[in-house]
């Protein structure tokens, strides 16, 4: 048996696919069990076998339910492959199944067998096991995973948002839907929202207004998972000049700024009057938000007032101000560069003072013009030129007020397509806890 018991000790060792599980307290304790009775050491033995046994009692008295469980409840790179239907490799399979075989192995082992072995007279505490076929409990989770989910997700029902992660509520208090105020209008938005997924519909849609130069496409690369965005135009002939960029359930409408000819002028206002007039099934406005992009060094803001006075306040109405949001871009290059940090990626306090003078300026002037008081939010989209490269700043204070401007039912359809590039959102200014607030509204979200 002690043979047999150094194998297994070994074989725990090369779990591959399943090694998060040598991490397990209890199989932690095992494998440290198995190595001292090897070694004769009866104190120690005692010791670890009382301490295996603690680790398996906190959670159940059944080696094989406890090993079973952790098998079915790991989320290795394997299950989440196959959930994914990505192409696996025989040779990953082959190691999965043979692990499998370990796995079984272990669940298998008798308190007795130990007990045998390390030779104590006194008592000690036992556990139970059952027959159990972890192999096909496991292939059956598999073929069932699109609808049990895995991991976390498969174990618990309900969740919450804990510093930014999710974590799961272990042990919730039951509560009837009939008791939950608001539940079928809630249940009404997703299924609504899930069936406009399904369909093809844009979820959420914004409309993206700036000159070319101002940093537009490098505003929604840095902020959102371009590389997987269909590209097209708007299908009408009155909105062709519109660029339509499709990520999921996002979709992006950009129309290219005012000012390059009375004609072309007409026929940009034209196309973005056309887009703002379109409505949904249930007669609501296909545009969520504005999101007007301004270079941080202009001066020149004629053409946001006769953009805000002749085409956006007739086309969004009384909600104007909460759907329009002004984003200031290539802040870095404002005062001609001089006052960056490269090293911090961030302006000084020179700098800062400048941009924070220079966004109420423009909130101030376009308020006189139009009667809108618009958020005004200065930021660097980032850019890679060859040897160059600089990261996004202040990206996550835009992505705070897009979300604010945004549609409460909408947000989740949003975040749902960011860039996962984390550097895209490291540097900030620290005016507010914009990560909070964006924790916040994402909590708050109904899709």
């Amino acid at each position: 048996m002690k043979k047999y018991f150094s194998q297994l000790k070994m074989e725990i060792d090369s779990l591959t696919v399943f090694s998060k599980l040598k991490e397990d307290p209890a199989i932690s304790c095992l494998r440290l069990l198995l190595d001292t009775i090897e070694d004769k050491d009866t104190n120690t033995s005692i010791d670890l076998y009382s301490r295996f046994v603690s680790a398996l009692y906190k959670n159940t008295a059944s080696l094989t339910d406890y090993i079973k469980t952790l098998v079915l409840q790991d989320d290795n790179f394997y299950v989440k492959g196959h959930a994914e239907k990505k192409h696996i490799d025989h040779v990953i399979r082959d190691s999965v199944d043979h692990e499998l075989s370990i796995l079984q192995k272990i669940a298998s082992l008798t308190s007795d067998s130990f007990q045998d072995i390390i030779g104590y007279e006194g008592f000690l505490p036992e556990w139970t096991t059952r027959p159990i076929d972890i192999q096909y409990d496991f292939m059956e989770k598999l073929s069932n995973i699109s609808v049990t989910g895995y991991g976390i997700y498969a174990k618990y029902c309900f969740f919450r948002l804990k510093e930014g992660n999710v974590v799961p509520v272990v042990h919730p208090d039951y509560q009837p839907l009939d008791q939950l105020f608001g539940y079928e209008r809630e249940r009404n938005i997703i299924i609504k929202n899930t069936k406009a997924l399904i369909d093809g519909k844009g979820a959420s849609n914004m409309l993206l207004y700036g000159d070319a130069g101002t940093g537009k496409s490098s505003t929604i690369n840095a902020m959102f998972n371009m590389q997987v965005a269909k590209v097209g135009v708007g299908v009408d002939p009155e909105t062709a000049c519109i660029e339509k960029y499709e990520l999921g359930g996002l979709t992006i409408w950009d129309t290219p700024g005012l000012g390059d000819g009375v004609e072309r002028d007409i026929e940009i206002a034209t196309a973005i009057k056309a887009k703002l007039a379109e409505t949904d099934e249930d007669n609501r406005q296909v545009i969520d938000m504005v999101l007007i992009v301004l270079d941080a060094s202009t001066k020149d803001l004629a053409a946001i007032y006769t953009l805000a006075n002749e085409v956006l306040l007739p086309g969004l109405g009384d909600e104007a101000e909460q759907r329009i949001l002004i984003g200031l871009n290539q802040s870095d290059m404002a005062m001609k560069g001089r006052h960056w940090n490269d090293a911090s990626n961030e302006p000084d306090e020179v700098l800062k003072d400048f941009l924070n003078r220079k966004a109420e300026s423009v909130r101030q002037r376009i308020q006189e013009n139009t009667g809108l008081d618009l958020k005004v939010v200065c930021y660097c989209a980032g850019y890679t030129e060859e040897d160059d490269q600089r990261s996004p700043y202040n990206l996550m204070k835009l992505l705070h007020f897009i979300l604010r401007h945004t549609p409460t039912e909408k947000r989740l359809v949003l975040v749902e397509n960011l860039n996962e590039d984390s550097e895209n959102w490291a540097h900030n200014d620290d005016d507010d806890d914009h990560r909070n607030q964006y924790r916040k509204r994402l909590f708050n979200a109904e899709f």
